[in-house]
Formats: C-alpha cells, structure tokens, sequence
C-alpha cells in the first residue's frame, strides 16, 4: 500500500509530477494548475486547497525533483508486488470505472469539449488545448444548476396550487351567484304571473258586470275597459343585478308582453261577441214604449 505522504489532496492518488506551492503543500503539477485555473475563471483568489493561504501574483509551478524521484521508487514496488491503486480516505479499491483504461488512473478531471472524465495523462496528451476542470469542480457547478432547477419546480409546484386554488373559489362563486340568478328569476316570474293573474280577474270582473248593463251603458262603460299593460307591474330589482341580468329581464318582459297580447284578444273577443247578442236581442225584441 503507497504512504498517505506520497498522495495529492486533490486527486487522492500517488502524485504524477509533484509540485509543491509557497505554502509547502504539494500537489500533481496537472491537478493544481486545472484548480487554480477554474478559480480564476469564475473571479476567485489563487490559494492553496489545503491552508487557504492566498498567493498574488500566481506561483509559478517546479516540479520537486526529491519527491518525484520517492513517487516513482515507491511506484516501481507497487507495481511489483502486484498492488492495485487505494484510495486514501476511505482505504478501499478504486472502483473500476473511475479509473483510466489506458492510464491505469483515477478519473479526477473533467473534459467539457469531450463532456466526459479523464485522468491527467488524458487531459495533457489528449485533451490539452480543451476546456477542462477537476470532476469536482464540474459536480459542484451541476449541483448549483440542479439547485437552480429545483426551486423553479418548486416555484411552478406554488403556482400552480394557487391556480388550482382560485379555480375552486371561482366555481364556488359562480355556483352561488348561479343559485342566486335562479332564485331571483323564480321569485321575479311568480310575482308577474300573480300581477297579471289579478288583473287578469279584474277585468273579467268589468266584463261579467258589463253584460247585465242596458245597451246604451254597456256600449259607455265597456270604453273604459283596459287591457292591463305591462309598465303598471314594478320590475324595480338591485342596480347591480339589474345590470348582470339584463338580459333576463329582458325576456321576462318578452313572455309578459305575449301574455298581455293573448289576454286582449281574450278580452276584446268576449266584447264582440256580447255586442251581437245584444244586438240580436233588440232586434228581436224591441223595447215597447
């Protein structure tokens, strides 16, 4: 197993050109330039991962020869022995698919023109001129969009409780103004079916005592006999119902007009009618004098 003073903090592997910065930490020379790079990148201050020491200007990176001469020493014995590589925090295998087929080598930097992970050696030999940042780096931008994602579902999830929640308040409302309009209507109807109904008794009245009149005074008195007319029955209701059920009202009027046209008829048909009898009865028997 390689010594825990052997690996770099960023990729957790034996180091592959091992540089160490002002501070005397050390890193692989590919791991800390691709962190260093994505920190300037996004405006933050060149430090060390380890310390959060800050360097202005940028240090410039030279390989440790000492260290890298031991890397390669204890390289060749693992390499020997049979060993595989170990991940140092949790000191278990490096599972097969984060480790480089071609390299043997995790799979710590993230290649955003190929959008797939490579070791180091991949992203000097093969991806060098690509725009590339540590794995990590890359899951901490996607977890800040996933995060971004998700409160914009949720805000969708909000709104649309609210839609659905002044849809049931809307439909309550039209039921109850619906139930209203129904009950207005009814109570509008029965009270001008009672009013015609009155007059209607009313002037059949006038006619039943016109008939047991003389001829001259039936022919006086029937001049006074009026057909009900529609503006003597009140349709005063609420302004603002009024103006919602105009319409209604206005149908109402229609019904009340057909109904004031049948009773005329009615009306002026039974006048005619006892008109000619009394007529036919002079005739046949003329008063003596």
């Amino acid at each position: 197993m390689e010594s825990s003073n052997l690996s770099c903090a960023i990729c957790l592997e034996r180091f592959n050109v091992p540089v160490t910065i002002p501070c005397g930490h050390t890193f692989c020379k590919g791991c800390i330039t691709v962190h260093w790079d994505t920190k300037a990148e996004r405006g933050y201050d060149i430090q060390c991962p380890m310390c959060n020491e800050k360097f202005n200007p940028r240090p410039t990176l030279k390989r440790n020869v000492s260290l890298s001469r031991l890397t390669e020493t204890a390289a060749h014995c693992v390499e020997t022995g049979g060993a595989i590589p170990v991940s140092r925090q949790s000191n278990t295998p490096v599972p097969p698919e984060a480790v480089c087929e071609r390299h043997m080598k995790p799979l710590v930097i993230y290649c955003r023109n190929d959008s797939k992970c490579v070791c180091y050696e991949c992203a000097i030999s093969e991806c060098n001129k690509h725009d590339k940042v540590l794995v990590k780096d890359e899951r901490e931008k996607r977890e800040e969009g996933l995060q971004k994602k998700s409160g914009e579902v949720e805000k969708h999830m909000d709104d649309t409780e609210n839609s659905i929640t002044e849809l049931t308040e809307n439909i309550a409302k039209a039921k109850v103004s619906l139930q209203q309009t129904s009950q207005w209507m009814n109570a509008k109807f029965a009270q001008l079916v009672k009013d015609r109904a009155q007059r209607l008794r009313e002037t059949q009245g006038q006619i039943v005592a016109l008939k047991a009149m003389p001829d001259i005074q039936f022919i006086q008195e029937s001049r006074l006999v009026e057909v009900p007319r529609m503006k003597e029955t009140s349709v005063n209701v609420d302004t603002n119902l009024q103006d919602k059920l105009a319409t209604v009202t206005e149908a109402l009027s229609r019904i009340s007009k057909l109904v004031l046209e049948d009773l005329e008829k009615a009306i002026n048909a039974t006048v005619g009618q006892d008109k000619q009898d009394n007529v036919w009865h002079s005739q046949k028997f003329p008063e003596r004098v």
